[in-house]
């Protein structure tokens, strides 16, 4: 008998734009703290060790409390980090039209929370930095997780798609087609859109 355990969202990315509505002063306050957290990022650079995680700076936004990090993503000035979130900021300018904020959800904070309670809370600490912007979804996974079913190499045969890609995995050989030696899933679509069917017992023991 299958027994379906979870129905998630486990990986959600937003970016957060600036709006003609955004006024001169939200930009001057959103900017002057980023500019702060760059100070504790010049600090946290400081820090000699070979893992780039132990090097930060600890600050907070809205009584939360983050890891400014020695090392930004590109595009970004400064990220912010915790065990729920992480957060890439860039100073508004009128010399382009990037994200200024990135916030990445930890997979255990969705499901701990759900994302609508997830977004809120999140949207409270984006709120004491920038009241007026869009929301955009970079980057949305919706997961089931199962019991009850062994999928077999059988199963990608028997799912009708449009799609030209397909991929078979196995265990410690994910790179080739139909190699290897313990079947632990497969996939369907590449880029944007895909579907991924894999042993999750074998996922958790091989990345921790």
């Amino acid at each position: 008998e299958i027994t379906i355990l979870n129905d998630i969202v486990d990986t959600l990315k937003l970016q957060f734009y600036p709006t003609q509505e955004t006024t001169f002063q939200e930009i001057n306050i959103f900017n002057s703290l980023v500019e702060n957290f760059v100070e504790c990022k010049s600090k946290a650079m400081q820090i000699k060790s070979h893992d780039t995680q132990q090097r930060f700076v600890k600050s907070n936004i809205n009584d939360v409390s983050f890891n400014v990090m020695a090392v930004s993503q590109s595009s970004f000035n400064v990220v912010l980090q915790n065990s729920d979130i992480s957060i890439s900021l860039l100073k508004i300018s009128a010399t382009h039209s990037n994200p200024i904020i990135k916030v990445e959800f930890r997979a255990q904070f969705l499901l701990r929370n759900g994302y609508t309670v997830a977004i809120n809370l999140v949207k409270d600490i984006i709120n004491s930095m920038i009241q007026t912007y869009k929301i955009k979804v970079s980057e949305i996974h919706l997961a089931k997780d199962l019991q009850g079913y062994e999928f077999s190499t059988f199963d990608l045969h028997r799912i009708k798609t449009l799609s030209k890609t397909k991929e078979i995995f196995h265990n410690d050989i994910s790179s080739e087609y139909y190699f290897g030696n313990r079947f632990t899933g497969f996939s369907v679509g590449k880029g944007h859109q895909m579907l991924r069917i894999y042993n999750k017992t074998i996922e958790i023991a091989k990345k921790k």
